[in-house]
């Protein structure tokens, strides 16, 4: 988005340039309809750049309101938690680019690629945790809330057709959920999550 921004600018600054140069280079002057064209394109610009900037504020402040966090079966062996807390960033960080930050660059100039802005808490959960967890979820007061599960019949498809015709198959009070990460407005996943602890 930014670099579209910056692109738009020196299209709209261009003629700006070339009129004014021809002023001062080769004595041509400035009629009023340039002059009119050139004040409209600044305006352009400013309100352009002011919009940005402040949709970048906005930005902001929901980032500082929201927050994830990851419940895992603290009962599955720790390739698995890793496996399944692997999968759910990935699709979280598809579903909400918005809470990843610019990439950065080292001391040497190394480009490193944008990491999410906040932190996210792996917490310990069970079987039965899990599965009141998502039921919660479902219900209307948390809808606005980012939800992404992996359950056990995903974990046992091989390909994501094979994935895709199970759950067709498969009624929700048979899942039984390893993994469930919620992103969101933080004073609703303080509700649901607040008392579970840090899986260490």
């Amino acid at each position: 988005m930014l670099e579209a921004v910056k692109t738009n600018v020196y299209i709209y600054i261009a003629p700006v340039i070339t009129i004014v140069t021809s002023d001062i280079v080769l004595k041509k002057k400035i009629t009023w309809i340039a002059a009119i064209g050139i004040e409209l394109t600044l305006i352009d610009l400013f309100l352009s750049e002011s919009k940005l900037k402040f949709k970048k504020r906005e930005n902001k402040m929901n980032v500082e309101n929201e927050k994830c966090v990851i419940v895992v079966d603290e009962n599955l062996p720790i390739g698995i938690i890793a496996n399944t807390a692997a999968i759910l960033g990935i699709t979280m960080g598809i579903k909400m680019p918005n809470v990843v930050g610019n990439d950065v660059l080292d001391l040497e100039c190394n480009p490193h690629m944008g990491i999410i802005q906040f932190p996210v808490p792996i917490l310990k959960g069970s079987t039965e945790i899990l599965k009141m967890l998502r039921t919660k979820l479902f219900e209307p007061q948390f809808a606005e809330l980012t939800v992404v599960d992996f359950s056990d019949l995903a974990q046992g498809c091989k390909t994501y057709d094979e994935f895709i015709g199970k759950m067709a198959n498969t009624s929700e009070v048979k899942l039984n959920y390893i993994g469930i990460a919620i992103c969101g407005n933080k004073k609703k996943i303080n509700k649901l999550t607040g008392n579970m602890p840090l899986l260490r």
